[in-house]
């Protein structure tokens, strides 16, 4: 996980970890613990990140499998 890419491209789009950790169902702690790896990201949270993120194939494979 690129931790650093995910957050340039939050703040690209204009969002807060807390508005993301919203729209991803989880709390603020829930996607620090992602954030950090002490958690894995699901599928479908990856889905969701690709969606609000607007990331192209290519920006996921970097963020989330680095």
């Amino acid at each position: 996980m690129d931790k650093q890419l995910f957050n340039a491209m939050l703040k690209k789009r204009g969002i807060t970890q807390a508005e993301f950790a919203e729209r991803l169902g989880v709390t603020t702690m829930s996607l620090q613990n992602r954030l950090n790896g002490k958690v894995d990201w699901g599928l479908k949270e990856i889905k969701v990140a690709e969606s609000v993120l607007k990331l192209s194939e290519k920006e996921v494979r970097d963020i989330f499998f680095a």
